[in-house]
């Protein structure tokens, strides 16, 4: 993670900047740190040059139930995707020789 990207980072729900305890830089680019928001205390890793950002509620039973929805409704958009792709490849080629 850059350095000067500090300055932008914000925690989107008590809208404090944040700390960082930087275990390791290489470069300008923070390789290792604990990231602490100022306000609600909340800390975040930056793990190989990747800050960590994953907050627990998000893993809990309505987030497994939209992923559940969401997995087994995928595959039938992709199948409509398809289908409605073949018939916009029909229609333009109707409406060119219409046209000829």
């Amino acid at each position: 993670m850059d350095v000067e990207l500090l300055e932008y980072l914000n925690y989107p729900l008590c809208y404090s900047g944040l700390n960082c305890d930087v275990i390791e830089v290489s470069g300008g680019i923070i390789r290792s740190a604990i990231l602490t928001y100022r306000v609600c205390s909340r800390r975040y890793s930056v793990i190989n040059g990747i800050p960590r950002f994953a907050v627990g509620e998000c893993f809990g039973y309505s987030n497994t139930v939209q992923r559940t929805l969401y997995n087994l409704y995928a595959p039938l958009y992709d199948i409509v995707e398809r289908i409605l792709e073949k018939d916009k490849a029909t229609v333009k080629h109707y409406t060119l020789h219409a046209e000829l």
